[in-house]
């Protein structure tokens, strides 16, 4: 409870006192002297903080790093929760391809260990996925079409696949 207390107060600090040029002014150290960036991006508490923080300073080179190796190491749910990634296509494309693959599995599989870990079902039976997909992928319009593509396109796949595997069985 403490712990949780002094966290508010640091991120309402860092919030109220960040400015983009000090961030940036990071990117230009040493990996050795910025090494501290790499071990907040690893800690769940601190990664909040810095996706919340690259919403509201989009321009910054410092955020778009951070996005970007947040996104790398998988955490996507944990980005679509706190931010619209549309100024991040990079990200917006990963986290799309995250979401439709538990979407999916969820749609094949049920409610695995890992999947369960992934969704906050206080939200209703598919969580908050169904509720942050609706909000990232009708944020532009751009979004919307390239959502849209994307999910045509594994239609498509899914009926080729489809085809190709029923096919050969009613052969027989």
């Amino acid at each position: 409870a403490a712990r949780d207390v002094v966290e508010e107060v640091m991120n309402r600090l860092v919030k109220e006192r960040f400015t983009k040029d000090g961030g940036d002014a990071i990117m230009s150290l040493s990996k050795k002297q910025a090494a501290f960036v790499d071990e907040m991006i690893h800690s769940e508490r601190w990664r909040k903080l810095l996706i919340d923080l690259s919403a509201t300073n989009k321009d910054s080179k410092l955020f778009m790093y951070c996005l970007q190796s947040i996104s790398k190491l998988g955490h996507h749910r944990a980005i679509a929760n706190r931010i619209n990634q549309s100024d991040y296509f990079g990200v917006f494309n990963s986290m799309l391809a995250s979401e439709l693959t538990i979407a999916g599995k969820i749609a094949v599989d049920g409610y695995s260990e890992e999947v369960s870990a992934c969704v906050d079902k206080s939200k209703g039976q598919m969580g908050s996925l169904v509720a942050d997909l609706r909000r990232t992928c009708t944020s532009t319009s751009y979004t919307y079409l390239y959502a849209t593509e994307v999910i045509n396109e594994l239609i498509i796949r899914t009926r080729q696949s489809m085809n190709v595997v029923d096919k050969p069985a009613l052969q027989r």
